[in-house]
Order: structure tokens, then sequence, then C-alpha cells
């Protein structure tokens, strides 16, 4: 018996449809009456979703404030539950009563509950809306979940994918098709379809059973770009295709859903870009029995014409004329009834098509007599032989229909929106007679029609709008008062669909007999009454099977080849060497149930054939990115339209290493991960062989360095009024300098808010500052594959004096030019000019310029905290240079350099980095020409920037990376410390004041994390004899420095103590001694290298860089 619970929701929505305000009324006794659930005042209900298993579990949903309003006595008493997303729609599982699957559109997330929306947990993240439950018989766990996985970054594709919940353990059956169109996954039955397109094509996917994807084959003279799943019951599909020929077409297919054959072309769709819906109507409890509208041209205009197949599309008929209206037809050769379908529905409001499955044979219709469908005229039609023959019923105009009691009983009520009425018209015959009942004393815009949904009841609820005035009313309406005899065997007979239309009484290899009541019978079935009987089997017919794919049937009736078939062209899926069933041109109909008869004929068999080998052809290899950082995978993804897979093979060449791989068979080189451990151009190439041909493909890769760090060379202080000069050098954790194209976003920390930062492709550029204070500067280096942000301080004065300091000629001999050398030289002369004189060492800058011969500029700040003047301080210089008083030893004392003359340079710029920079080539993979960048001192590029590069490109990653560097600067530890030989392996807490005793000024540390936020780089000098450097709460992987020391001869210097060293902490078991230099790997956090006092006693100089890996 079913339930008598009935909920009526009512629902104010928004002008764009959003729900404003609700009410949720709940009725015991079928709609006699109703009372009102209460929630929350707030409360505003969307959506009502009941369990398919457990009819007393209800979830209401609420987005407006993320909750849900759950019951489990089928509306008795709620719960509410507040949830942390919109449930903007929910998925109840079709088994398991408690199992809800809920999903947010804005967000892109798929929640999980198993108890039944109490408690939710995330399944999956960038979902998008195309979400199915497990299919009964066809999944192995109840709990498997299909839904496409969207890459934010490409809106236009997905992925299939499939999890278990609650935890979403991965169960894809098969990941080889890679990426599909956007929502275009569908799971129906023992069918997974996906859509994949190009510029030129669009395949249709099946998976049969969660085996492999496969391609769908329709055929090859026409183009489909879209599809419409009909039905997929039977072990077959039945679907519909839209063309680039602009015809719609309906397909059936095999038994696996691969390959489809035509079975109705230039069908009425709806068409959009996207959307495909398919004029067509499934009649309810019959096989194989649809009506279809078809597109016909009459002179030179298109009309529509209705057909009927009772056998799932293998034949189409016009309708037939009911016998009492032959006398409309014009001309009676070419006049049938047509029906408005789902397309008038939409486009003229006809009423849709009332059909039961409770009563199969009882069809009404709305429709009209002649050559063509008549989109303006609608009269009511009735079958009651399921579409076989039509008779007019006495009632004119347009109707909502409602079929109960299994047909024992049909209601009526006039369709009109924009008319008010009160007026139900009731039949007991099918249609044949009708009784006339007014159901309320106000009449009412009727808004629809409510009975049981498996139509065993006399009741029916009325629904609509009070004319006039404001409110709603429903109105039950029953008619057990008139059919008041419940119906005996007497009433009964027995009807076969097939009947008229077989000899055999056989469709679909079955003979199907229902009961059903006599049309003329006053009496009720009741809700109990079971009317289908067993089916009988029948024999093989030709009626049984179709054209396969590939052949047509000609005027006698026989399958030939269609002439645009190839066989070779289609993948068979067999490996050479093994045999296959090769049709003949007929195949049994998939959903025919038919066995013996002419299933064993030779004529309808398969033969047994040789596999056969095709020469590929179609072959691409496709990759997400042409430019990719080095040290990381490239992926790749090879496909093949046509020829032979399973047994050809792939050679696949990298260009990097000169080696190949080779697989066999298209399944196993799919997919491809290739890391590339040097830079530059690389063609990747595929080659496709076998014994019938061969193909190729190829892709060319860019492979750039991964900038790890910026390191900017600025000066501490600046002059109000004049060009400051900013240089920043690249770093990678792979020793590369091939970053490709980079280009550098500035911030010089007094631009006004909301400005555009500055944009430039060369490493160095001036600024001029017009205020005195404290600025932070700020540059992202930016290339195809990474980006880093860098930032520091610098303070501008109202004057500032720079020098040009002169050398020895003999510098020249000890200079490599690298930016190694002349940054440890650099600071070795800002510590002896510190000390020279009097001055603290941050008050003064020195760079070197890479030119020849070797000079320095020396820039002197402002003294903010008493000591010498800038004036005094030049003063000295000047007097200590013309008495030859500063000079300096860079390897032994036999080799001083000394400053033989002093300029102080007048010119507005001031120089921290050479004042020009050579010219330098920039190219990109995109653009076929190079962009020629010189950078000057006095006129730099300005590039700014509108476009949304800064905001999208580079935001978030520049947010990410200032976190990161202002957490990484509070919670390190220091990681360098020089110490005296006498405090031995002792652990000091060194605090900020300890630089200027142990470092004399002169050590600087930049910390810049890498692209695994692990890099630190750390230099100094120290010149107090023995050395220790230490390294506190780190762990180390590798090792690097450099040590210049003064030793009696290059000699021993180039024979003992080589320039560069490396280590490897897990290589270490105890200290090694390499010359003069000792590591003492102390635990795995810190790390000391020693470096004692030479035996002659002569004082030494370390000057030390030191970067570490952790």
């Amino acid at each position: 018996m079913g339930s008598k619970v009935v909920f009526l929701l009512t629902r104010d929505t928004h002008l764009y449809g959003f729900v404003e305000d609700s009410t949720l009324w709940r009725s015991e006794d079928y709609g006699t009456s109703f009372t009102r659930v209460n929630f929350s005042s707030s409360a505003v209900v969307q959506f009502i979703y009941k369990s398919p298993v457990n009819k007393d579990k209800i979830i209401l949903t609420d987005q407006i404030h993320p909750c849900l309003y759950i019951s489990e006595d089928e509306g008795k008493t709620w719960a509410t539950s507040q949830i942390g997303f919109e449930p903007e729609k929910l998925y109840m599982h079709p088994t398991l009563e408690n199992w809800v699957l809920g999903y947010t559109i804005m967000m892109y997330k798929l929640y999980v509950s198993s108890d039944l929306g109490k408690t939710w947990t995330v399944l999956k993240e960038d979902v998008a809306m195309q979400i199915y439950w497990a299919v009964e018989g066809e999944d192995e766990n109840p709990l498997t979940v299909h839904f496409e996985y969207q890459n934010i970054m490409d809106d236009m594709n997905s992925e299939y994918m499939s999890c278990i919940a609650p935890t979403c353990i991965d169960n894809t059956p098969d990941k080889s098709v890679g990426t599909i169109n956007f929502m275009s996954l569908k799971v129906h039955n023992e069918y997974i379809f996906v859509q994949k397109s190009t510029y030129t094509s669009h395949d249709l996917y099946v998976s049969y059973k969660r085996g492999p994807f496969r391609r769908a084959y329709f055929p090859l003279n026409v183009h489909p770009k879209d599809f419409d799943i009909i039905e997929t019951s039977d072990n077959q599909v039945f679907i519909a295709a839209d063309h680039k020929e602009n015809m719609v077409t309906l397909y059936l297919s095999d038994v696996t859903g691969q390959f489809y054959v035509p079975c109705l072309e230039r069908v009425v769709a709806d068409v959009e870009p996207g959307y495909l819906d398919v004029d067509i109507y499934k009649v309810k409890g019959i096989r194989g029995r649809y009506i279809a509208n078809q597109y016909w041209t009459a002179g030179n205009s298109t009309v529509i014409k209705t057909f009927i197949s009772y056998d799932k599309g293998g034949n189409w008929v016009p309708i037939q004329v009911p016998k009492d209206q032959k006398s409309k037809c014009v001309d009676p050769n070419f006049c049938s009834l047509h029906l408005h379908l789902t397309y008038s529905n939409v486009y003229y409001t006809t009423p849709r098509i009332e059909a039961e499955e409770g009563a199969p044979w009882l069809i009404f219709a709305h429709g009209s007599i002649g050559n063509s469908l008549n989109p303006h005229q609608a009269q009511l039609y009735v079958s009651r032989d399921a579409g076989l023959t039509w008779s007019k019923p006495p009632l004119d105009g347009q109707y909502r229909m409602n079929i109960i009691d299994h047909g024992g009983a049909v209601t009526a009520i006039q369709y009109s929106n924009k008319e008010l009425t009160n007026i139900v018209h009731f039949s007991s015959d099918e249609g044949t007679t009708w009784q006339t009942h007014k159901f309320a004393d106000k009449e009412i815009y009727v808004d629809g029609i409510l009975n049981s949904p498996d139509i065993t009841t006399l009741v029916v609820s009325v629904f609509g709008r009070l004319g006039g005035e404001k409110g709603r009313l429903m109105v039950k309406l029953d008619f057990s008062q008139v059919l008041t005899r419940q119906c005996t065997l007497m009433d009964y007979l027995d009807w076969s669909p097939g009947a008229k239309i077989s000899q055999h009484n056989c469709i679909m290899g079955q003979a199907v007999t229902y009961e059903r009541r006599n049309q003329f019978s006053k009496c009720y079935n009741g809700p109990n009454y079971i009317r289908k009987k067993p089916a009988s089997i029948c024999l093989c017919r030709p009626s049984d099977f179709e054209c396969d794919y590939g052949y047509e049937k000609t005027m006698t009736g026989d399958c030939t080849p269609t002439s645009w078939y190839d066989h070779s062209n289609i993948h068979w899926h067999c490996k050479e060497g093994e045999m296959y069933n090769k049709t003949r041109g007929y195949r049994l109909i998939a959903s025919d149930k038919c066995t013996g008869g002419l299933s064993t004929s030779s004529m309808y068999r398969s033969v047994p054939t040789p596999c056969p080998v095709a020469a590929p052809r179609g072959l691409m290899l496709s990759t997400s990115k042409t430019t990719i950082a080095l040290g990381t995978n490239a992926i790749f993804t090879l496909t093949q339209k046509s020829g032979s897979k399973l047994g050809t093979t792939y050679t696949w060449s990298f260009s990097d290493n000169g080696r190949s791989e080779v697989d066999t068979g298209l399944a196993n080189t799919t997919r491809k991960y290739h890391r590339y451990t040097k830079t530059g151009y690389f063609n990747v190439t595929v080659i496709a062989m076998n014994t019938n041909g061969s193909a190729v493909c190829r892709v060319l890769m860019s492979v750039e360095a991964n900038i790890t760090a910026v390191l900017a060379l600025a000066p501490w202080g600046a002059e109000v009024g004049r060009l400051t000069q900013f240089n920043v050098t690249l770093c990678c954790s792979r020793n590369q300098t091939d970053f490709g194209p980079t280009h550098f976003v500035w911030r010089y920390g007094d631009e006004e808010e909301g400005s555009h930062p500055y944009l430039t492709w060369s490493t160095t550029v001036s600024h001029r500052y017009n205020k005195t204070g404290q600025y932070n500067v700020t540059v992202q280096a930016v290339n195809s594959v990474s980006s880093v942000l860098t930032t520091y301080p610098i303070n501008v004065y109202n004057n500032i004096t720079i020098v040009r300091l002169h050398f020895t000629p003999n510098i020249d001999h000890f200079s490599s030019g690298s930016f190694d050398w002349r940054y440890t030289t650099s600071q070795l002369i800002c510590l002896k000019l510190s000390e020279l004189l009097y001055v603290q060492s941050n008050r003064l800058m020195v760079s070197i310029p890479q030119i020849h011969p070797t000079t320095a500029d020396l820039t002197i700040l402002p003294n903010d905290h008493g000591g010498l003047s800038v004036e005094q301080v030049v003063k000295e210089l000047q007097q200590k240079v013309s008495l030859s008083q500063i000079r300096f030893q860079l390897i032994t004392a036999d080799d001083a350099i000394g400053i033989i003359n002093v300029d102080i340079i007048k010119g507005n710029v001031t120089s921290w980095v050479p004042a020009s920079s050579p010219t330098f080539q920039v190219s990109t993979v995109s653009h076929t020409h190079s962009v020629e960048v010189k950078s000057t001192a006095s006129v730099p590029v300005s590039v700014y920037i509108i476009v949304p590069l800064i905001v999208i490109a580079v935001g978030a990653l520049v947010a990410v990376l200032i976190v990161y560097i202002k957490r990484k600067h509070k919670q390190d530890a220091r990681y360098s410390l020089i110490m005296n030989r006498q405090q031995g392996e002792t652990v000091l807490a060194v605090d900020d004041d300890d630089d200027e005793d142990f470092m004399g000024g002169g050590e600087n540390i930049f910390e810049s994390p890498d692209g695994d936020n692990n890099i630190i780089i750390s230099s100094g000098v120290y010149d107090k004899g023995d050395s220790c450097l230490q390294f506190d709460n780190v762990s180390v992987s590798l090792l690097y420095w450099n040590v210049i020391t003064r030793l009696p001869s290059i000699t021993k210097l180039e024979s003992t103590l080589p320039e560069r060293k490396r280590y490897c902490t897990h290589d270490w078991g105890q200290a090694e001694k390499r010359g003069d230099l000792e590591a003492f790997p102390i635990s795995n956090q810190r790390i000391n290298l020693w470096y004692p006092r030479p035996k002659n006693k002569i004082q030494n100089v370390l000057v030390w860089k030191i970067k570490i890996y952790k």
C-alpha cells in the first residue's frame, strides 16, 4: 500500500530564479488537509530530496543559511544540520539509504555523508557537476563515485575519475582516455561515456562494463559533434548525434556501445552549442516502441512529420489517421496523424504526451491531421493500443491529462496558464465518454495535477493560483465515489502489443501479453492489481536483425557495404596473429531476445578472421606545457587516430641523451614522463611502425632553469635627486645560467598607492628618490617556469659622496672578473678602508665593475651617529692615498695591491654596479623574432603593466613567498659565525652585536629561498688569526666554499688547498682533512669548518662564501 503523505512546497523566487521565501506543507491524508511545517523564521527551503531506498528519509536544503533539514519518519519530525557549504545539489544513494553526496557549484567541491547529511567530509575538490553514484550490478563497490575532475587552469577540459567514498580511494577503471570535454561524462548502466574534441574532430568514447575506453564509430561520411543519449537499457545504446552537416540522426549500437548504425535521419531537435535535445518519445511499458518527429522538405519550406517505430528504430512508419477523421485529409495518400512532442512543449507550450507504465496501452497526445504537423493546431487524441491506432475524444482544445487506477480512470483539465477554471473532466472508459465535475467554488490558474507515482489510486490533487487575489489552492479529487465496484476476473481480457504488427505476435524477440480491464467495465482495479504476464521467447527471424556497421539495406532488404566503409580504419582491438569475428553485414539487434532460428544461419553469422594489421595514421603528440623547468617532469600524451595499435611499436626520442625508448602497443605508451637535466631546446619525436607502414610526430620542448633566488646588489644609501642604480643576479640550485627570457618587476618603495610596478627585461635599473627616509625595494624575477621575489631596505640621504678608486696595475693579474671575485674583493677593500679611515664599515660601500683595468667605486654615507663627517673621510682618504698608505694583500705579502689615485665623481649616477651593461638577446619560443635590449644608467626602459599579468600570474606567488620569507626570518637561527680558535667547538649564542666583534662589520648574510625554500647563501671575511665557521640548526646536504689565504707561495696554494671544495654529509664518517682545511660534522644540525693558523705564523685572511642546501 502506498503512502498517503503529500508534501507541498511553495516558494517565492527572485527575478533571476533565486528562492527568497518558502513554506512547506504536509498532508497525511493524501491532500485532504495540510499542516504547515515550522522551521526557523529565516529558513528558506530550495529543494526536497527523498531516499529512493526508504521513503521515510527526506532532506530539505537551505542554501542561504547553509544547512539541511532532515527527517527519518516521513516528515513527522525534523532535525537541523548546519553544514560548511552551500548544498546546491544533493545525490541520494540509489541502494544505501544513509549515504548522500553534496555539491557546491561555486567552490567545485564534492562532499560525502554516511549519516543522511548530519556530518560531511570533502570527498574531492575541483569537481565538475557530472556526478554519479555506483550502478548496482556494474560497479564492484557500491560506494564508488564517478565524476569529472576539473583542472582549474583549463576550463574547457576535465578528466574522468572514480573513487571509493568516503576517503576517495582511486578506482578509475581506465585513465588512458586523458582529458575530456567539460561536462561530457555520462554514466548509464554498464556504459560510461565521455567526449573528446579537437579543432577537427569530436569523438565519443565509451567504456563497456567498466573496461577500457574505446572510440565510438559512426558512419565515416558524416561528422558528429554532439550527442544525446536516449536510452541504454536492454544491452544497447540508443543515441542521437548532431553533425557538422547540420543534421541530427538517431543511431543504435552493438552490445559494447562502440559501433553505431543509423536508424532515422533529420530528426527534429533543439540544438545549441554543447546542448542537444531530440524530439522523441519512448512509449512507457512497451519495449522498443518510440515516436519521433522528422524534418521533411516540401518545396521551398521545411515541415515536420511524425513517425512511430515498433522495433526500436529498425523501421519507422507514419501514424494512421483516426477512421472518423479521414475526411480532414486533403490528399489521403499523404495524410497521417502528427503529434506534438518535447519540441512543441518548449516552443509552443503544447501539453506533453501522457502515458504511464502501469497502463502501457493508453496514450494521450495532442496533434494535427494532414501532410505535416501544424505548430498552431493541437487537438487531443487517444490511443488504446500503444500508438498503433488513434481516435479523437469528444473534448476540444488542449488538456492536462492524468491516468489513475492502472488506466481504469482518466482526468482532463483545460490546459492554460492564462485562463481560470474550476472544471475537471472524468472518464472511466479510456476517454470514450466524459463526465464533468466542478472541483472548487473559486476558479484558479491550474499549475499542475498530482497523482500517486504508481497510478494505483483513484485520487488526484489539483493545485494552482487564485485569480484576482494572492494565495494558492490545492484540491483533492477522490473518484472512489464514482467507481464503487472492484473489478473481478470477468472484467479483464488479454492484450498483446504485437498482435496486429507481427503474425507471430513477436516484437524484439518476445511475445508479451498484458491483462487489462475491459474498456467499458464500470469498476476499479485497486492498488494490488498485477497486469503483466510472463513473456515467451521467439525464434530469430529477419526482423530481428539489422545491418551491421559499415553496411546499408538495399531495396531488396539485403545488407551491402557502404561506399564510405574502410575496414582498415577500424580499431578492432585485437592483436596481430589472433582471430576476431568479422561480420557478413548483419547483426542481431542488441536488445532483441530471440534465440535459434536464423541466428544459426551462415548468412547472419560472423566469420572468424585473422586480426588485420593497418598502418598507423593520425599520430599526434601533445603536452600541456612546451616550456618546462629544469629538473621537472615533462608529461607527453600520444594519440593515434586510426590503424593498428596493439602490435605497433612506438619509438621515443627526447634528444637529450642519445637514447631511445621503445614500447609495443599504444596503450603502453599513451603517456610518458621525461626529466631533462640540461637547458635548451629539444625535439621530442615518436615513430610508430608496423608491418604495413609507419607514422611520425614531434613536438619542440624548451627547458629553462628554475630561478631559485634573486641576489640584489644595491646600495645601503642613495642621494635625493640623483639616479641610484640597482642590479640583480639570478641563482639556480643546479648552477645553471640559462633562465630563458626573464623579466623583472620593480617597486622602489616611494610609489603612490595604486600605481603600477616597473617592468624591465634588464638586470639593471635606475631610480631617483625625491625624499629622504628608509624605503623597501622589491624586485621579482619571472621567467616561463618560475618566479622569485626579494625585498631589501635602502636609506635615502640629502647628500652622499662617491669616490672612484684606481689601483696598482698588478690587481688585474689576480682578477678573474667573476661575480664571486668582485664581491669578495670589494668586501676586503671595504673592511680595510674602514680600518684605515676610522669609520664604521656600514657607512662604506665598495663595488667593482666588470671592466678593465680594474677600478672600484666607493660610496660614503652621511654620519648619523657621530664620528667623522663625509668631508673628513674623503680628506683622510686622499691624504693616505697620496702617502701610499693604503695597501692590502689578496694572496701573499709579496703581492700587495695599492690604491694609487682617487677621483670624486660629480656625475648624476650613483655607481653600485657597472655603469653600463652589455647588449643581450631575448628570444621566446612563441615568437620568431628576437628583441634587443640595452640597459643604460641614464635611460632605463619602463614598461607599465596594465593587463592582469601581475594580478593573476604573479600576485598569488608573490603573496606566498612574502609570507614564507617573513616566517623564515623569524624562525631560522643564525647560520654563520666566526669564532676564535681558543673558544674551540663551544656553541655560542650570538647576539646581533657580535657581528662587529667577529667580523669587523664586514659580515653579510643573504637568505633567499629556492624552489624548495631551502637555499641559504652566506659570505664574509675574517683576518684575525685562527678561523672557524660554524652553522647551527641546519641539516646540510651540500656545502661549498672558497678560501683565499696568505701562504708563502702560490704553488703551495694550488697543491695543498684547492680553491673549491665539496662535501656531502652522508659521506662524512669522521673529520676529514684536505690540506689545511678540516670539516667537523658535530651533529645533523651543526657544521664546523676549521682553518688553523699556518705554521709560519703569517697572518691569515679567510674570505668565504658558502651555499647550504637543506
